[in-house]
């Protein structure tokens, strides 16, 4: 699998892939970790999340419907139980590191409501946009800790 990498490090960038339908981040993030080594020139991805905790008794479909961890807890004497479910930091982007060649084609193959997403600078063409690893790097060191 060694031979898929590039040893030019220049082409490897941290691009945003938009997800055109809400709610999607964290299963592109799991379809990333599933297929890391398989597919070539994907080097590292990053979804941050927070947690979010609401009142069960309010939504009772809400433990059907969503990924949760159920706590019980004691606030005046009141036993309530809340539900908590973890959410994207940015609705409807993922940060991938990668070449663009490669982000593309999978993207195409193996989810096709992401595409990378593009600026529109009104006097020149579209380009991918690029967050720089030093930003990456502190976004992480600030979110997971």
């Amino acid at each position: 699998m060694a031979e898929y990498f590039k040893e030019n490090d220049t082409d490897f960038k941290w691009y945003v892939v938009h997800i055109s339908q809400p709610g999607k981040e964290l299963e592109l993030k799991k379809l990333l970790q599933k297929n890391f080594g398989k597919v070539g020139n994907i080097l590292d991805f990053y979804c941050p999340v927070q947690p979010t905790r609401i009142n069960a008794d309010k939504y009772d479909d809400a433990r059907k419907s969503i990924p949760q961890k159920i706590r019980v807890r004691d606030r005046s004497g009141k036993k309530k139980t809340k539900i908590e479910r973890v959410l994207p930091l940015f609705a409807g982007m993922v940060f991938v590191r990668a070449t663009q060649t490669a982000l593309k084609s999978f993207l195409t193959n193996y989810f096709p409501t992401g595409s990378i997403m593009y600026s529109t600078p009104i006097s020149t063409q579209p380009a991918p946009i690029v967050i720089k690893d030093e930003q990456v790097k502190a976004l992480k060191d600030f979110n997971d800790n």
